[in-house]
């Protein structure tokens, strides 16, 4: 984003007395008025807001993140990146705060580091994760594909979390082929409710795979409770799309 300010010492002033007006909520003044101002600065107040990444203070934390966002400069994109790796397993408020930032950005590099945040950084914040990926599109959708089938147990983990925010939030025929790469897969997480997904979307294209599921047998340890309850499942979603589509 281009600048209306010149780099001197009095725009350097202007943009660290922007900053430390951040400590207020967005919607309060002056932090919205600050953030409006510095989103008009662009590119100059980056650095600053960059090492204000390093503040202690929460409030001045999460909105100079989603300012960087919304300034819209790739060059924001790695430090944003950097906090969800490094705060991931200690400070999900902070990684959620980067992830909103970079939903702004766009940026392909945050799918998988935003992918792992979804095993340790439990909800409600889950929403600031689904967004960011969503905001990226089709790669994401990609990435989330190889995650369900990585050897990475985290990965695996976080993608098959990314999957059923996407479809439950999403619930979209083009996603099809996410819910089947996740029943394809030998031990899947939550397997019944993707069943489910499968049954509401109605798509005749599920016959085949659910079929094949009513005679569902992990190659891993499972108990037999589970077993038929996911056999119960995907025969009762067949006959509901052959219903839908009879």
């Amino acid at each position: 984003m281009s600048s209306d300010i010149t780099n001197n010492s009095d725009s350097s002033q202007e943009i660290q007395e922007l900053i430390n007006a951040l400590k207020f909520e967005d919607w309060q003044e002056p932090t919205k008025s600050a953030i409006e101002r510095l989103i008009q600065i662009g590119q100059p107040a980056i650095n600053s807001l960059i090492h204000t990444l390093e503040s202690e203070d929460r409030t001045i934390f999460v909105n100079a993140a989603e300012t960087l966002g919304k300034i819209g400069d790739e060059q924001a994109v790695e430090p944003l990146i950097n906090i969800i790796r490094t705060y991931t397993a200690t400070d999900c408020g902070k990684v959620f705060a980067a992830a909103r930032g970079l939903t702004f950005l766009k940026d392909e590099r945050a799918i998988i580091p935003i992918i792992n945040a979804f095993v340790p950084c439990k909800m409600p914040g889950w929403g600031s994760l689904y967004w960011a990926l969503h905001s990226i599109g089709e790669p994401a959708k990609l990435g989330i594909l190889k995650a369900v089938k990585s050897e990475d147990e985290n990965l695996r983990k976080g993608g098959f979390f990314a999957l059923r925010w996407f479809i439950r939030y999403g619930g979209r025929k083009e996603d099809f082929d996410m819910l089947i790469a996740a029943i394809d897969d030998p031990a899947p997480y939550w397997l019944t409710e993707f069943i489910s997904l499968l049954a509401n979307l109605g798509d005749w294209r599920a016959l085949a795979p659910l079929e094949k599921l009513q005679n569902y047998q992990p190659d891993l340890p499972t108990s037999e409770q589970e077993i038929n309850s996911i056999r119960i499942a995907a025969t009762e979603a067949t006959k509901q799309i052959k219903l839908q589509n009879s």
